[in-house]
């Protein structure tokens, strides 16, 4: 794999002041203050960015919104992001040590702020498939608009995501809508559990039905957990849940099956009430991105076809 020796010398300093930074904090310990480790990290962030890893430098900005917003619970926040940065400093480093990274260490220097170049991207193997549109989150990055398409391949069984970046109000290259499938070939970019693609060719789209691939909930710690082993730094995980339905308990929201096992639901002010009513039921497809023990929900399935 093709890797500037300027970039990995760069990328090495920068692994090198996240992993003192992480260790900083395990030798002192967090009780030092919130605004010093505040400090500490808007100066990280700052020092990545000049060291051209502005990928992980952007995450640990977006980390401190988070983070300002807590009160009793930075600590603990703080904590489970240590958890996430110190093995990927350390596993970077050692990557980075290689004289030629191999293919399935691409998606570590990737997070890290490594930018695969088009032409790379144009060389790598097509995969045609019918892709299923199966949700789509906007989010405000920053001063841009963030635009992440979930899709899965309706032959191959590939997850594939297409993510977009763009100003405030700029229609998105292509006008996916959830419930379609698309002829298309897609090049993924490189690195294990990297689903992120390029669209190289758009043929044409369908109405789609939901497809009969999906999870239980006794299996579903085992898909997230080979995916979050490999790659702990990935922020969402795709996942479709078969047989299951929306229960409340008290005032929170949860995701279960007839076996009396349970998820907690993120955002559960955006649960649908037409996707409650399905629950009546309990026999429902769930589409939705697993992050920090729990489910988005994007889409339901019920007897074949997608309730948006």
């Amino acid at each position: 794999m093709d890797f500037p020796e300027d970039r990995k010398a760069d990328m090495i300093s920068g692994a090198g002041l996240l992993t003192s930074f992480c260790e900083d904090i395990i030798s002192s310990g967090v009780y030092e203050g919130k605004k010093l480790w505040t400090e500490k990290l808007t100066y990280l962030s700052e020092r990545l960015v000049d060291l051209r890893m502005g990928s992980l430098g952007r995450q640990i900005r977006l980390f401190l919104l988070d983070l300002e917003k807590e009160e009793s619970g930075w600590i603990e926040l703080l904590l489970e992001q240590i958890g996430i940065w110190y093995p990927y400093s350390i596993h970077l480093t050692k990557i980075l040590s290689k004289e030629n990274p191999d293919k399935e260490d691409a998606s570590w220097l990737i997070w890290g702020g490594w930018v695969i170049s088009k032409e790379k991207l144009e060389s790598l193997p097509v995969v045609d498939d019918n892709w299923i549109v199966m949700g789509i989150v906007r989010e405000r990055i920053e001063q841009l608009q963030s635009v992440r398409t979930w899709l899965f391949g309706e032959n191959t069984q590939l997850w594939a995501q297409h993510l977009e970046y763009l100003p405030p109000f700029q229609k998105t290259a292509f006008p996916w809508v959830p419930g379609k499938k698309y002829s298309a070939g897609m090049v993924f970019y490189p690195g294990e559990n990297n689903f992120r693609v390029m669209v190289r060719e758009l043929r044409s789209d369908f109405f789609a039905d939901w497809p009969a691939f999906g999870n239980s909930l006794e299996t579903l710690s085992s898909v997230v957990g080979s995916i979050l082993g490999k790659t702990p730094f990935v922020l969402h995980c795709p996942v479709i849940l078969k047989s299951v339905f929306f229960l409340k308990s008290g005032k929170a929201l949860r995701i279960s099956d007839k076996n009396g096992k349970y998820i907690s639901v993120h955002s559960a002010t955006t649960i649908k009430p037409e996707w409650l009513l399905l629950s009546l039921e309990q026999d429902l497809n769930i589409f939705g991105e697993w992050e920090n023990d729990g489910l988005r929900v994007l889409a339901v399935g019920y007897r074949g076809e997608f309730y948006i």
